[in-house]
Parts: structure tokens; sequence; C-alpha cells
């Protein structure tokens, strides 16, 4: 699933046939709309639709149904949560199995990056773990990141490098290296401070005056921050960060509110942290949520 969406729905086959159909659609509408992504859980088999709205994902579904090739049904829409590590940490994991054997071991340096950096790797581990293991450590925190840490959601704006490591010249391998890179990203959730992150969303909106009260209340009653409010001959315009999880059906409420006269735009301004509640882990695993 693309580290951008914002939304997800999981869909769900009717059957295993249908399973092979959904995939094919969703390659098709995926190639024709950059900004859509799919993924697929292989322990519940649903796949995941990822998108950018509400409308984004609703006409992305009616396109589905729409073909008449296969049956599926559709779960509500879920914010695309994602996890940062807080602090810079150094991991040193060792995978060693007597049975096999095998045994690998990296030391690797993960620190918090730029917002919207996504996820760097770089190798500076020298000669102490030879070049045609790397990418398999490369691989591995690929794998492990995008499960998550905490809520298996993806892990973002940071950066691993690869410092150490060790080898062995029989039992080593790039899988071998792909699993302990795995490791260390595991060990993130004592050690890396990881938190979760929402997307927030930059509300631009605008109404007669007379309505701009019980608007900005409820825009506060969603955890909106104000950030520029002006009026003009009678119309109001005002600019809001606001939670994603907060604007599902927002269009509906703005009707209300300012008798169907006020109108609004919505576009991502960013991730935010937000406290995990006290019985971490604070999810099922995402894809349960989600479905």
């Amino acid at each position: 699933m693309p580290s951008w969406s914002l939304l997800e729905v999981a869909i769900e086959p009717r059957s295993a046939s249908d399973a092979d159909l959904l995939n094919t659609a969703l390659s098709g509408l995926v190639a024709n709309d950059s900004q859509l992504g799919f993924a697929r859980d292989k322990e519940s088999g649903l796949f995941l639709l990822g998108g950018m709205s509400e409308n984004h994902l609703d006409v992305a579904i009616t396109r589905l149904r729409d073909s008449d090739s296969v049956q599926f049904t559709v779960g509500a829409p879920q914010v695309a949560y994602r996890e940062q590590i807080g602090r810079a940490v150094r991991i040193d994991y060792v995978h060693k199995r007597m049975i096999g054997p095998e045994y690998a071991k990296v030391v690797i340096d993960f620190a918090p990056a730029k917002e919207g950096t996504g996820f760097t790797f770089e190798n500076k581990a020298g000669g102490a773990v030879p070049s045609e293991f790397v990418p398999g450590v490369e691989k591995g925190l690929e794998i492990a990141r995008q499960n998550g840490v905490r809520a298996g959601f993806p892990l973002i704006d940071c950066t691993a490098t690869l410092v150490d490591g060790a080898y062995h010249d029989i039992d080593s391998s790039p899988r071998t290296f792909q699993i302990a890179a795995q490791g260390a990203v595991r060990e993130l959730k004592e050690k890396g401070d990881v938190q979760l992150a929402e997307p927030v969303m930059t509300v631009e909106l605008v109404a007669p005056e007379k309505f701009i009260g019980v608007i900005v209340s409820d825009l506060h009653s969603r955890r909106g921050v104000i950030q520029d409010q002006r009026v003009s001959d009678g119309t109001a315009a005002l600019s809001a960060a606001v939670p994603l999880a907060n604007m599902f059906g927002y269009v509906n409420i703005l009707n209300r509110i300012s008798d169907g006269r006020g109108t609004y735009t919505m576009q991502f301004r960013e991730y935010r942290t937000i406290p995990l509640p006290d019985d971490d882990p604070p999810f099922p695993p995402a894809i349960g949520m989600r479905a």
C-alpha cells in the first residue's frame, strides 16, 4: 500500500474465483489512477484499497461495481494511520539458529527523518557485512517497516543506517540478514519511542458570516485549529487544520449547519503524532480495524 494513502477500505471477495478477478480489476484501477493503491493481506485474504478522500474511494468502488465482473463486499473507510520513531537509537541484533545452522548480526542506527521523506536506508558497514548480504538487510527493513512496530501501520519518516555487523562464511546468507534486519525493527517497539501518527488536513471553508460561529464551534469539536479567518461583504472565509479522522461525512454536517450555503475544500497538511491509549497496543492488527 502506498505510504501516501490517507484513507483505506477493506474489500472482501465473495469467493476464491472472485479474488483473482478482484485482483485484476484493482490492478486496472490503479493503472489508471496514480493516487490509488492496493494490497492484499495474506492472513485474512482481504484487499485494502487506498486513496486520498472519501469521494476518491467512492468513485473507485463504483467503477468496480459497474464492471459486473466480480462480487465483493466493502467495509467502511478507515484512516490510514502511520507510525514514527520518537528518538534516535542503535539496535544491535543477532539472528542465530543451531539447527540449519544460521547466523547474521546487524548493527543499525535508526533516526527520525524530516517529514515527508518516508524511509531511507544507507550502508556504512564496510566489510563487516559483505555486499552480497546487504540487499537482504534492506529487504528485511522494508518488510518490517511496512508491517509496523506497534499497531500494524507502516513506519515513516525514518532513516536506517547499517553501521556494523558480523557473518559466518557458511551459515550466513541474504536470507539470514533479512531475518536479522526484521528483528532489529521489532526492537524499536521498546527502544525507539514509536508513536502513532494521524493525517491532518487543511480545510478551506466559505460560508455566510452569520453561520461562522456555529461552524467554528463545530470544527473545534473535531479537534480543529483555526489558522486564518476573514470576513468581507457578509461572507466569511476560514482555514483550519483538522484531523482527517474527524472529517468523515462533513459535507452533510456543513450543509445542515449552514442551510446548504457553506462550501469547503480539503487537502493533506501533515502527519501529526497522537498519544497512545493506556491499553497499548491501541489496536488489533491493522487489517482487523480496517475491515
